[in-house]
């Protein structure tokens, strides 16, 4: 069997991906070298975030306002991620993992996270 990586986009054989028991197939959707190419871009963003002392024990989510951690074994929702520009790959700044999933899901777009907040604003109840 084979399925294409959604990062490269080449269908592969499915020996070439990790296994992930969420995916119906078993497999991640990354093929194995895209897999290794984007821990190693993340591992030289975190080094250039701790350089640039925006990582650091401690540091505050400057979106939902909580002290993060360093290591997922700490916490796995408050984790400190240097979040980055997936077009430029340049670093944004350090926010939690909750709130790096959140932006993710909003399609990391201005325009859906302005979509939100006018929701928000217009339906939270301010008892």
């Amino acid at each position: 069997m084979e399925k294409h990586c959604k990062i490269c986009n080449i269908l592969q054989p499915l020996e070439n991906y990790e296994p992930a028991r969420r995916y119906a197939d078993g497999k991640d959707t990354r093929c194995r070298a895209c897999r290794a190419k984007e821990h190693k871009e993340s591992r030289i963003r975190r080094k250039k975030a701790v350089e640039l002392g925006l990582l650091y024990p401690g540091a505050i989510c400057p979106i939902c306002e909580t002290k993060t951690v360093m290591t997922q074994k700490e916490s796995y929702t408050r984790q400190a991620i240097v979040d980055h520009d997936h077009h430029t790959n340049e670093i944004r700044g350090v926010i939690c993992s909750l709130c790096n999933s959140g932006l993710g899901k909003l399609g990391d777009t201005f325009k859906s996270i302005s979509n939100a907040y006018k929701y928000m604003e217009k339906h939270y109840r301010k008892d």
